[in-house]
């Protein structure tokens, strides 16, 4: 049982909304009245000059897919 559970009154689980961009993402709680935060569309890439890689820039759709679960990884985890 994760921690948040047992805590009083945090039993609910709220869904999460992610609104992805070509640009920024917004991420947030169903019916809070504005997201929790804004983040660029973007992932680590070694190979890049920048270092950086827009999801806007994929080769082919497993490439899209993969960009998108390090993305969430991403917004999840960090």
């Amino acid at each position: 049982m994760p921690l948040y559970e047992g805590i009083g009154l945090i039993n609910e689980k709220h869904p999460v909304v992610l609104d992805i961009g070509t640009v920024y993402t917004k991420a947030g709680f169903a019916g809070e009245t504005s997201c929790r935060c804004i983040v660029p569309s973007r992932i680590r890439d070694k190979e890049s000059p920048t270092g950086w890689r827009n999801l806007r820039d994929y080769k082919d759709s497993s490439d899209l897919y993969q960009m998108f679960v390090e993305f969430l990884q991403f917004l999840y985890c960090k």
